[in-house]
């Protein structure tokens, strides 16, 4: 007995059209995930430059006041005094905590997922050691989507 196919390979080509468009839909959409990703890994790290450019404009200024402040004098109580004073022209803020001297900068983007930079600096009588020391250098951020 012959049985009338003439339409079974038209379902089988609308069934592999469907299949073929899921499919493409779904690489279009892990695709464009990927890109959002990116674009957001992209901004985040011109951001965090931005941040750190801020940060190691201050760390000049600071290694500037160390230098200076160091050849203007010669103990290390007119040292420090000295040192404050400089500093404080700059609008940077020394302090003292257990009788060493720390310097505590904050850096903060304005951008739609604010991003921060904290720095925090030892500050040492340079005669036989460096001038300071990195104690952090931490930037976080406010959680975001993707």
């Amino acid at each position: 007995m012959i049985r009338n196919e003439k339409g079974a390979s038209s379902i089988i080509v609308i069934l592999l059209m469907i299949v073929l468009i899921v499919l493409g839909l779904a690489a279009f959409s892990a695709s464009y995930s990927n890109y959002r990703l990116g674009q957001k890994t992209v901004t985040w790290s011109e951001e965090y430059y931005l941040l750190e450019k801020q940060a190691e404009e201050k760390l000049f200024i600071i290694d500037r006041a160390l230098i200076d402040s160091f050849n203007e004098t010669k103990n290390e109580f007119d040292y420090f005094s000295t040192l404050f004073e400089k500093l404080n022209e700059n609008n940077i803020n020394p302090y003292y905590d257990d009788g060493q001297v720390f310097i505590r900068m904050n850096f903060k983007d304005e951008s739609d997922d604010p991003k921060n930079l904290s720095v925090v600096l030892k500050i040492n009588y340079p005669e036989n050691k460096k001038r300071y020391s990195v104690i952090e250098w931490l930037i976080w951020q406010e959680p975001f989507l993707y």
